[in-house]
């Protein structure tokens, strides 16, 4: 039997369920109701499969994990942002 990391099941599980949510969101037309959560899902895709492909102790990693962190935390803004403003509007 394969010793699989827990780690990396659970890094494909989250890219799997990444995909299958943007393409939901795509087929039912909700993409255009929550433009910034679809934007940051589909992100979160390739997001999810870089650590996977290189070393955690290698500069690449570094400098990747420091140019996407500020690009996720302004989609978790945006994304709060139209939560907010579709549960306030009414």
């Amino acid at each position: 039997m394969t010793s699989v990391a827990p780690a990396f099941v659970l890094q494909v599980c989250l890219v799997l369920g990444c995909a299958l949510t943007a393409l939901k969101l795509f087929a039912t037309g909700l993409y255009k109701r929550f433009p910034f959560f679809f934007a940051y899902i589909v992100f979160l895709i390739p997001n999810s499969i870089w650590p996977l492909l290189l070393d955690v102790r290698s500069d690449m990693y570094f400098f990747i994990y420091i140019v996407t962190l500020p690009i996720v935390l302004v989609f978790f803004l945006l994304s709060v942002r139209e939560l907010y403003h579709l549960v306030l509007c009414d």
